[in-house]
């Protein structure tokens, strides 16, 4: 009987020590960007332009572009981007007109409490020269 009671003892503080974990543990943090807010009417044409941090010129862009039936006013977007904390973006909404510029993209990095690999997320970041917390937004 006894050896039963330190054998339960035993399991049940295995599974709440093991529950413990209070960060998520991620090899490459991004900064998720969701278009949520968006009907996707409004979200059919996204120009998304990345800069060099150092310069402020710009490394690259891309369009992406979705048929959307012009009667669809009711759903909203389920669009996502990732964006990479080492270099700025702005993100351009045309048919709205809407412009997001991300800029000073800071990540920090800690040893997981659980399983004993490191992490890497997203601290913090300035939308439109408004600091923001946290490694996703869903654009208002």
């Amino acid at each position: 009987m006894k050896t039963r009671v330190v054998l339960l003892m035993a399991v049940v503080a295995a599974a709440v020590f093991s529950g413990c974990c209070k960060v998520y543990c991620e090899e490459n943090a991004e900064l998720n960007v969701l278009f949520g807010n968006f009907r996707v009417a409004d979200a059919d044409t996204v120009y998304i332009i990345r800069y060099n941090k150092a310069t402020q010129q710009i490394s690259d862009s891309t369009a992406i572009i979705n048929i959307v039936s012009p009667a669809d006013t009711v759903n909203h977007s389920s669009l996502y981007r990732a964006l990479s904390p080492t270099y700025d973006w702005k993100i351009v909404l045309p048919s709205v007109n809407k412009q997001y510029l991300f800029t000073q993209i800071e990540t920090e990095s800690g040893k997981c409490p659980c399983g004993g690999g490191h992490y890497t997320r997203i601290s913090n970041y300035h939308l439109n020269n408004q600091t923001q917390t946290g490694g996703s937004i869903n654009l208002p």
